[in-house]
């Protein structure tokens, strides 16, 4: 194959997997501070909101790693 083309090839995965990783981050953040701020507004304790936070976190952190699985590790037709 072409050295160029591999070389698109990789630059069209990072692109993928930015994007991919932004979407993810706006949607695990937008829905932690929804849950947090507005469903569960003083109703919780210190401890409660940290407790959801870091589940979130978790969350967040477990979807990068899955994103850039599937970006990087899946196969490709041609190869």
């Amino acid at each position: 194959m072409n050295p160029a083309r591999q070389a698109r090839r990789g630059w069209k995965r990072w692109q993928k997997a930015l994007l991919g990783s932004l979407i993810w981050i706006a949607l695990t953040i937008g829905t932690a501070i929804v849950h947090t701020s507005v469903f569960s507004a003083g109703k919780l304790t210190e401890a409660q909101d940290e407790e959801i936070s870091e589940r979130y976190g978790m969350a967040c952190g477990a979807g990068l790693v899955g994103i850039l699985a599937l970006v990087f590790l899946r196969r490709t037709r041609n190869g």
